[in-house]
């Protein structure tokens, strides 16, 4: 039993059946996926039905600056999520508590002091790194700042994702209830 009182540990996902194991550990990851990839095709959708093509090509052009952002918060949260799977694993709830509040902590930090400042006032210039055209540029220019400024709900998405949900649903079943102690 852990400490608290809590639920004994499910050791169903390393004792049991492997297809069921699999399929434990690849739920989180395969809808977290899916919904990243639904908010890509609703953003062209939307953008070439009612701004045109030069909207789309400028969401295609912001996108790939926003992608190497997308990259860096996955890899940060993916050693919190680590983390979490340990402290899960080794039934030690509190530690499991904190490091999900520090990811939270952490998630606030990257966006108030980092992503969102740092985008705003670098977007014209990551625009010219990568040469889009003027009017390509003057449809990116917004959409890129909204995706900067806009970043935190990501960034909260991909901390819920990986080290409350997916990292800790692989030591314990206890799904998204890992940020509250279970």
């Amino acid at each position: 039993m852990p400490s608290g009182g809590g639920k004994p540990l499910d050791r169903s996902i390393v004792e049991g059946p492997l297809a069921r194991a699999v399929w434990m550990l690849a739920w989180p990851t395969m809808l977290q996926n899916l919904i990243g990839g639904l908010q890509g095709m609703v953003d062209h959708a939307l953008v070439g039905h009612f701004v045109g093509y030069a909207g789309n090509a400028a969401i295609g052009v912001a996108i790939q600056i926003f992608i190497v952002v997308i990259v860096f918060v996955m890899s940060v949260f993916s050693g919190m999520g680590v983390l979490v799977a340990r402290f899960a694993g080794a039934n030690e709830p509190e530690k499991v508590n904190r490091t999900v509040y520090q990811a939270f902590l952490a998630a606030l930090a990257l966006w108030g002091l980092l992503l969102a400042p740092l985008g705003w006032f670098l977007a014209p210039s990551l625009l010219g790194v990568v040469n889009a055209a003027p009017a390509v540029r003057t449809e990116a220019l917004p959409f890129l700042r909204i995706m900067f400024v806009g970043s935190i709900g990501m960034l909260l998405f991909f901390m819920v994702g990986e080290p409350c949900g997916r990292q800790a649903t692989r030591a314990r079943r206890c799904g998204w209830a890992c940020c509250s102690p279970c």
